[in-house]
């Protein structure tokens, strides 16, 4: 066919279609009898693919290329101009906004040095690697959107179980937070496959970087409850004597626990590449530093029972202060009554043994036991032990049972803390 058919069929004109074949974009055979160009059906369809190319923003020198590829490559081509034209979309709204105020303030000179330090600022190569920092933060990754979700379920499954209790004290309040957690655990998965369409290439890099975090934190967790039991094990070395039982300070255990997930998972990133997370011996040095000294403050805030003293430990006193039973002054017990209590000593349903030595507060949850004492053979049996003890002694004693329909334990412990709240 001639060349006017071919500017009809593909709305372009002879000039262009012209230069196209300068280019080497497409091969047209001559007529034998005239040596007229003749197009043919394959041109027509190159030509339109052309049209199409360069509507997209595809210079002659990709065009070439991309003729000549696989569909699969041409695809892939495809979906890196889609990630720039987004790029492309960003940056029209910054110089649509910056323009705006230009407009505004083009009366006042005093205004002109301040745009051209901005538009120097922006055309700076610094600026566009602080914009890769921000939009590569900017973007949730899977793994992320995951973690987020599991940290944010918390509230809704607290939801649940109150409802499947029947516990409805605060249940508005939980119900309110869970409506939010919801509304954010939305937004997550919004912002994360809007940014798959928007952002694809650094979602993709992001994916495919951090698919060892979970796998990592997980590691570390696994570390950390090691360092843990390690600890516990290294303190049993160092109690006097003939102890019956040990609690170390709840609080201080989690401060522990928390700085050494934080420190390995740390660790293990900056060791896998995985994160550039300020990667200098200070901060390396800093977290190690950090897990000692927690590990030093659980060990030393810790309370020994003996067969006859009361043995207090602390920071300022390693050697510990020895107290007879007698010298206590008073004994409380109860059952938590906070739903939102994180520190050790009032969590829901939770029952808890104090005594009072030299005005302070001694309370006993958890004890940890000595295997080698024989006459132990069930769980809080060394508490229930202890208090019979004091009371014996004639120590006052407070005890409520107020909650204690809250205690999922199991029967028979829930039964032991009914005769310590009883024994007076």
């Amino acid at each position: 066919m001639q060349i006017k058919e071919v500017e009809k069929l593909t709305g372009l004109s002879s000039k262009t279609i012209r230069f196209y074949e300068e280019k080497g974009l497409l091969e047209v055979s001559r007529n034998a009898n005239n040596t007229y160009r003749d197009y043919s059906e394959d041109n027509v369809k190159t030509l339109k693919k052309i049209k199409i190319f360069r509507y997209f923003g595809f210079s002659v020198s990709n065009i070439v290329e991309l003729l000549i590829q696989e569909e699969s490559q041409v695809q892939v081509a495809l979906e890196n101009r889609i990630q720039d034209l987004y790029a492309e979309e960003e940056n029209l709204v910054e110089r649509r906004q910056l323009c705006q105020k230009f407009s505004k303030a083009y009366g006042d000179s005093d205004k002109i040095d301040d745009f051209n330090k901005i538009i120097d600022f922006k055309e700076a190569d610094e600026f566009e690697e602080l914009r890769e920092v921000l939009v590569d933060s900017s973007v949730n990754s899977l793994w992320e959107s995951i973690l987020w979700t599991l940290v944010s379920l918390g509230p809704i499954l607290t939801l649940f179980h109150r409802i499947a209790t029947k516990n409805m004290e605060h249940l508005a309040w939980v119900a309110a937070f869970s409506l939010f957690t919801t509304v954010w655990i939305a937004w997550i998965w919004q912002s994360y496959f809007k940014n798959r369409r928007t952002k694809k290439v650094v979602v993709k890099r992001k994916n495919r970087k951090e698919w060892l975090v979970i796998p990592l934190g997980l590691l570390g967790l696994i570390m950390t409850l090691a360092v843990f039991a390690g600890a516990s094990i290294l303190l049993t070395q160092f109690l006097p004597d003939k102890w019956l039982f040990y609690e170390s300070n709840r609080f201080w255990g989690l401060v522990m626990i928390g700085v050494i997930v934080t420190s390995i998972i740390y660790w293990l990133l900056q060791l896998f590449k995985v994160y550039d997370l300020f990667d200098n011996r200070y901060l390396l040095w800093g977290t190690a530093i950090s897990c000692l000294l927690s590990i030093f403050l659980f060990l030393a805030n810790t309370t020994v029972v003996t067969e006859q003293d009361i043995i207090l430990y602390s920071p300022l006193n390693l050697s510990g202060k020895h107290y007879r039973y007698d010298d206590v002054k008073k004994i409380g017990v109860w059952y938590g009554d906070s739903h939102w209590q994180l520190s050790t000593n009032n969590r829901y349903g939770n029952f808890y043994y104090a005594i009072w030595l030299d005005g302070k507060r001694v309370v006993l949850s958890q004890p940890n036991v000595n295997d080698d004492v024989n006459r132990f053979v069930d769980t809080y049996q060394e508490l229930e032990e202890f208090d019979e003890r004091l009371v014996n002694l004639g120590i006052p004693k407070t005890a409520s049972d107020k909650h204690a329909d809250k205690n999922d334990y199991d029967e028979q412990y829930q039964k032991r803390f009914e005769r310590i709240i009883k024994n007076k």
